[in-house]
């Protein structure tokens, strides 16, 4: 499953998501091009709304890092 790390995360848990099999790509690596094709997200602060979940046509895993999920649209998710 390929994918996207929004935001900066600890070392140790970006070691962790690196030694998965899975392609792992974080904030500083990729364009606005490069969204269509991921699968899963984690996110801590970054918004993710309508319009970049629209950019993510494959995406089926949304993980949030940390507590609370007001930076997700959850009504469109839906």
């Amino acid at each position: 499953m390929k994918t996207i790390i929004f935001d900066p995360i600890p070392d140790e848990a970006l070691e962790y998501a690196y030694d998965k099999p899975d392609e792992v790509i974080k904030w500083d690596e990729f364009s606005d091009e490069d969204l269509e094709s991921f699968e899963a997200c984690i996110i801590r602060v970054y918004k993710l709304d309508k319009e970049a979940i629209d950019k993510m046509p494959n995406l089926k895993i949304i993980a949030k890092h940390g507590v609370g999920v007001y930076s997700i649209d959850l009504d469109y998710v839906k």
